[in-house]
Parts: structure tokens; C-alpha cells; sequence
């Protein structure tokens, strides 16, 4: 299972690759695009739809993780932001990806606390992940923080889908277990009263549940 988290912008756009493998994170990749802050909104956009096409062409995840947006004090970034986003989400269905959205707070609370600095963030990364990060930008470290983050959530659901089959098939054993059990005790001649079956009120003085 890979994972690709995305920290969306219009000027610098921040990315996160991650496997999930044998119930383990592991990192892949992370870096930025880098936008032209003197493009049109629209080329800027398309420049961003480019580079994310590229990265899923290079990588292949199957999950996409985007930070959701947030209500801004400026409205100009927030609506820059929407469209920035607009582009990834619309990519990611295009792509047939799994699509999925959490908080920056979301993502940091699952990597160190959810006040702490973005610093703090990457180097807490580095000893989850067992890798080095060499003057890492904010806004990549931030991406793979998302996708880091919901590749727990990933774990979590397959540890519990695990733990419901397995009490699934447990269960399915004790009915099958019971039904043989109730096929040898009724039906037989009891031994304490001649020529009558052996039935439920027999069957709980036994000791056995009968349903």
C-alpha cells in the first residue's frame, strides 16, 4: 500500500510518498514544486496538475492524503487554496486513487504533539522512519507527515479487519463445534429413562447450553 500526502499551495506545493509493508511505514520520497509566484492563477494551476501527474506516474500510490483546508483570515489565500486543492482532488479521481482529507493538527498529533513546530515535526519523522532529512522544506515534511499519518489510520483498519476475521472464524467454530455437539445428544436413548430421547432438559443437567 503506498500513500502520497499532499500540502497543497499555489506557490509552493509540498509532497510525501509512504509504504505500508508488512504492518510497517516506511518512506519513500518528499519534496516541493515550486511554482512561479509571477504566472497567471491558471497557469500556476496547471503547472501544479502537471507536477502531481508526474509524481503519480513516478511512484504509483494508491491512496492519496490531502490537508484539509482551513478557514483563513485572508480570503484571497483562501481561495487560493481551494483551487490548489480543487486541482489534487480532481486528479486523484481522475487517477482512480482513493482519496482522503485530514487536518494539518490531524496529522501532527498522530506524528508528536499537535502544538509542536514544524521542526519538531520532521525531526520526530526521522526517528519514525529511520531516515535523514538534509534541510527538508516545511511544506514536504508537512505532505509526508499526512501521508505517515494515514498510513496509521491504514494499519489501524487492517489490524481491526484482521481481529474480526479471526473472531469471525472462531466463532464460526464454536457454532460448528455446537452443532455436532447437539447432533450427538439429541436423538440418542437416554440412560435415564428407557425408550425416551435425550432432550433439552437433559441435555442442560448435562452441563451443556442449549440454544
Amino acid at each position: 500500500m503506498r500513500i502520497i500526502g499532499i500540502d497543497p499551495g499555489t506557490r509552493v506545493a509540498g509532497y510525501g510518498v509512504v509504504d505500508l509493508l508488512d504492518g510497517r511505514l516506511h518512506a519513500v520520497a518528499a519534496g516541493v514544486w515550486r511554482l512561479d509566484p509571477r504566472q497567471e492563477m491558471h497557469e500556476r494551476l496547471a503547472q501544479l496538475s502537471l507536477e502531481f501527474s508526474r509524481a503519480v506516474d513516478t511512484f504509483s500510490p494508491s491512496i492519496l492524503c490531502l490537508e484539509m483546508a482551513f478557514v483563513a483570515v485572508n480570503v484571497r489565500s483562501a481561495m487560493s487554496l481551494g483551487l490548489a486543492r480543487g486541482v489534487i482532488l480532481s486528479q486523484g479521481a481522475l487517477r482512480g486513487m482513493s482519496v482522503h482529507e485530514m487536518t494539518a493538527s490531524a496529522a501532527k498529533k498522530a506524528v508528536i504533539n499537535g502544538r509542536a513546530g514544524k521542526d519538531a515535526v520532521a525531526r520526530m519523522l526521522e526517528n519514525l522512519l529511520g531516515i535523514r532529512f538534509d534541510n527538508i522544506p516545511s511544506d514536504a515534511s508537512d505532505a509526508l507527515a499526512l501521508a505517515y499519518a494515514h498510513g496509521l489510520r491504514e494499519k489501524e483498519r487492517a489490524l481491526l479487519a484482521e481481529r474480526e476475521r479471526a473472531h469471525q472464524g472462531a466463532r464460526s467454530g464454536a457454532l460448528s463445534k455446537e452443532r455436532a455437539c447437539s447432533a450427538s445428544v439429541f436423538g440418542r436413548k437416554s440412560k435415564l429413562g428407557k425408550g425416551k430421547k435425550q432432550g433439552f432438559e437433559i441435555w442442560l443437567k448435562a452441563g451443556s447450553r442449549g440454544e
